[in-house]
């Protein structure tokens, strides 16, 4: 898969997605930026040299975690995310990162992927 083609493919994922409206406000420099980091990373944790393009779940995870990224770079150069907000009063609070820095989301589908790209056990037994 091209990085075009995975640009579009997780353009149309997102476009039916809770955070639909916030990713099509990105200019598409930052889609790009945001894409290609993202499949760096979920590459990286999944020992893969490129996307798949039978394995869904890897465009998945790199789709959450492109909009997750989009959502908190700024707060992750310096080790913390947002977590929470309100109006009144201006108050902001925060979480430090510990761990990997993937969204939850992207979690899930790299999780998933893992299992669909490890190879299958077969035992053989005797009978």
């Amino acid at each position: 898969m091209t990085d075009a083609e995975l640009i579009a493919a997780v353009n149309e994922y997102l476009a039916a997605h809770m955070d639909a409206a916030f990713w099509s406000a990105r200019s598409n420099e930052e889609k790009a930026a945001a894409v290609t980091m993202a499949k760096n990373q979920v590459l990286a944790e999944l020992n893969l040299s490129a996307v798949p393009l039978l394995v869904p779940s890897v465009t998945m995870a790199i789709a959450e975690q492109a909009v997750f990224l989009a959502h908190n770079y700024e707060s992750m150069k310096e080790g913390k995310v947002v977590t929470g907000e309100s109006v009144g009063d201006l108050s902001v609070s925060y979480s430090l990162l510990s761990g990997s820095g993937f969204g939850s989301f992207a979690k899930v589908f790299i999780d998933a992927a893992r299992r669909a790209c490890s190879p299958t056990l077969v035992r053989v037994g005797r009978g």
